[in-house]
This record gives structure tokens, C-alpha cells and sequence, in this order.
């Protein structure tokens, strides 16, 4: 089972946990606690919130429950949900569910996204850079990842 954290941010929430199950939301815009305060509400989680301050007194949900809390109609769908990455936070209702993280991790990482796709479960996920973003260091970094991740399966 995943640790809270790991479902945060797995969806593209930017909370530090500083204890175990406890949390804080500095580095987080109001909107993006607002969406996570609702998600956790709809996966029936035990918490309790001081101001940017977050506990969590019940065990994380599967990662599965969690995709069904932080997910409703139409999520990632529309005109108008774009967001401009060099000076703004994207709001993590409006990316598509599968693929929010990963947009918000790229964008800490200053390789800024001007669009990005999961594929509904029709085609293949894709992800827009902004003009000027290297793609030499967006190829270095999923080579990291994906070097790690090959590692974690054959670890397993």
C-alpha cells in the first residue's frame, strides 16, 4: 500500500511531510489545498487541518481508491484551463488525472509544459514543451527515471 505522501504526490500535490501522516501545504497554492481537502473527503480519510497545516489520523487508501477520489467527469477536458508555467502553479483539478504529477514535477524542474495529454484511455499521453525548454536535459531526466524505475522492478 502507498503512504500518503506517495498518492499526493503521485497527483502533483506540493506538500512536505515532516512526520509521519503529517503534512504541510507551505508551497502550495489555496486552490490546490482546496482540491486535496475534497479528495480526501471523498476517499472517507480521518484528518484534520490547522490553517497549512495537515494530519491525517487514518491509514492511506489503495492507490486505486485514491484515482477514484481525485478524479470526476470530464477532468482534463475544456478550453481555457491553461496556466503559464514560468509564473504560475497549474491547478491540479484542471490536468488530466493520470498525468497531473508528472506536469507538476517537469515544471518544478523548469522544464516548462504549455499542454499536456493522459489520452482518456484512447491513445497514448503527451506532454507539450514550452518553446525554448532543452530537450536534452527533459531526455536526461527520463532516462533517470526510467533507469530508476527498471531498477525498482528488478528489485522486487
Amino acid at each position: 500500500m502507498k503512504s500518503w505522501n506517495t498518492l499526493f504526490i503521485r497527483q502533483g500535490f506540493a506538500v512536505r511531510e515532516y512526520s509521519k501522516n503529517e503534512f504541510d501545504f507551505l508551497n502550495e497554492t489555496e486552490e490546490n489545498i482546496e482540491f486535496l481537502i475534497e479528495c480526501l473527503q471523498k476517499a472517507g480519510a480521518n484528518f484534520t487541518r490547522q490553517h497549512f497545516f495537515l494530519t491525517i489520523h487514518s491509514e492511506p487508501v489503495t492507490e486505486k481508491e485514491w484515482l477514484v477520489a481525485a478524479d470526476f467527469s470530464h477532468r482534463g477536458y475544456g478550453e481555457g484551463l491553461w496556466f503559464h508555467a514560468e509564473k504560475e502553479e497549474p491547478k491540479i483539478r484542471e490536468l488530466d488525472l493520470y498525468i497531473s504529477g508528472l506536469v507538476r514535477q517537469l515544471n518544478r524542474l523548469e522544464l516548462f509544459t504549455m499542454g499536456s495529454c493522459d489520452g482518456h484511455g484512447k491513445r497514448y499521453a503527451s506532454i507539450q514543451f514550452r518553446p525554448g525548454v532543452s530537450m536534452d536535459k527533459a531526455a536526461k531526466h527520463f532516462s533517470i527515471i526510467s533507469e530508476k524505475m527498471s531498477k525498482s522492478e528488478t528489485s522486487a
